[in-house]
């Protein structure tokens, strides 16, 4: 005869809850172990980084380490003031290029300026000064030349320095003091 257990089912289900409730176990173990593994690594590398932190702060804040930092911006500011000393000096030579390009601009502008009756003795540049020095065989062509030069609006100020009647001959002497406008402003 065959035996019938009404209990087996019952068995087999509880057998069935055991190994579920295992496995639950099994899993939230697992979980622990992962979470207090990564913890306890992440934990271990973050107190050797505060230690190589605090090692490097104390290497830093060495005597002899604050002394080369020291010279170190010393130089950086030196080296700050050659660049920018290169970079005027790299100014002044475009501008010195671009004046004796204007050079033969300028002297044919004040050329034109001249009136026939005027001849000149001198035209001297000097400290953003030209300075007009000649004979005319009438004070009014110095006014006129005068008036030539500030129309040209090359000069902020066109002044006659002086008119006298010459020695040896009938011409007036004078002298014209202008300054250049882009210096002046």
């Amino acid at each position: 005869m065959n035996d019938f257990n009404f209990f087996s089912t019952f068995e087999k289900q509880k057998l069935a809850q055991k190994k579920k409730i295992r496995r639950s176990y099994g899993a939230i173990l697992g979980v622990i172990l992962v979470v207090v593994l990564f913890y306890g690594i992440m934990g271990a590398r973050m107190l050797y980084c505060s230690y190589a932190i605090n090692k490097g702060e104390a290497f830093l804040n060495a005597s002899e380490n604050k002394a080369k930092l020291t010279d170190i911006q010393a130089k950086k500011a030196a080296t700050e003031n050659l660049i920018t000393y290169t970079a005027q000096v790299n100014q002044a030579k475009q501008k010195i290029t671009l004046a004796t390009k204007v050079s033969s601009e300028f002297l044919n502008t004040i050329q034109k300026t001249i009136p026939a009756a005027v001849s000149l003795k001198s035209l001297e540049i000097k400290d953003y000064q030209v300075i007009l020095q000649g004979t005319v065989p009438a004070s009014a062509t110095v006014a006129e030349l005068a008036h030539n030069l500030e129309a040209t609006e090359l000069f902020s100020r066109v002044q006659v320095q002086f008119i006298q009647s010459g020695t040896e001959t009938a011409a007036y002497e004078f002298s014209v003091l202008c300054e250049l406008k882009e210096v002046a402003e």
